[in-house]
């Protein structure tokens, strides 16, 4: 089973089979089994290697690339809308994932806090204990206090 193609800035078109026939052997006039260059019809060896095929499939690409980045923002307000208007909770979840996902934070990770051994308030009281003391224990030695 085949996975779907995402198309994405990296690769923003699928490589496609080649369109040339074959002219020689038994299988003439079949068409060509190997993949195209990313944006091009044909495989090196029917000519993706010269300069005018390379760059229109450069162009081809960029062409690709513009149309997914002109659509994103289109995306992310349908995202926003199914999350919050969405007929279920898991067309909301699933919404608000893409979203999470889009803006780089990535799902599995998991933040566990670290353990409190004390309340805020009972380490705040232990540290004026500490530093009453300490400047007690100054006075009693005539010592001059630092801060």
């Amino acid at each position: 089973m085949t996975r779907p193609f995402k198309p994405s800035l990296a690769v923003p078109l699928r490589a496609v089979q080649c369109r040339a026939p074959l002219k020689n052997g038994d299988e003439a006039g079949r068409r060509c089994k190997k993949k195209a260059i990313v944006g091009g019809l044909v495989c090196r060896s029917h000519g993706a290697q010269l300069p005018a095929v390379q760059q229109a499939a450069a162009r081809a690409v960029e062409g690709a690339r513009l149309r997914l980045l002109l659509a994103t923002e289109d995306a992310v307000v349908v995202l926003e809308t199914l999350m919050d208007e969405g007929q279920n909770e898991a067309v909301r979840l699933r919404a608000a994932v893409e979203i999470l996902d889009r803006a780089g934070i990535r799902g599995g990770v998991e933040i566990r806090p670290l353990p409190v051994h004390e309340s805020p308030a009972e380490e705040l009281q232990q540290r004026l204990a500490t530093l009453s003391r300490r400047m007690s224990e100054a006075r009693d030695r005539e010592l001059p206090i630092n801060e």
